[in-house]
């Protein structure tokens, strides 16, 4: 059995993670910052209870797939006691009473259901 160096291996990825940072230098010199890097981004309040509504329509869109685009349209709320983010809120804690009520039957479900969350948590 080999056995793992990591000093060894550090020129390499020195080597990589150099040409990484000179890239993004240049393409941040070049490619002016636009799209995800707008300033004029909502306060995080605001963000964070559209959250419910955002996820609530992503498991929409994978149950019914309709105008499916990588830009969802959906205005934001300015309040918790919107109607919309009040059904969401109650879908989702219904969706995970239920995941959490089956996990002994079905832990892939359990971990399923977790880990779409997670992994939709940078979004």
């Amino acid at each position: 059995v080999k056995e793992y160096s990591f000093r060894k291996r550090i020129p390499k990825y020195a080597a990589a993670f150099s040409m990484v940072a000179l890239y993004m230098a240049y393409r941040a010199a070049v490619v002016p910052m636009t799209g995800a890097f707008n300033l004029n981004t909502p306060k995080l309040y605001k963000r964070v209870i559209n959250t419910f509504q955002i996820f609530v329509n992503y498991i929409r869109a994978q149950i019914i797939p309709d105008n499916l685009s990588i830009y969802f349209d959906l205005p934001l709320k300015e309040s918790v006691f919107s109607p919309a983010i009040i059904s969401s809120i109650i879908i989702l804690t219904v969706l995970t009473a239920l995941v959490i009520y089956f996990r002994k039957k079905d832990k892939a479900l359990f971990f399923s259901y977790f880990t779409y969350f997670l992994l939709l948590a940078p979004v």
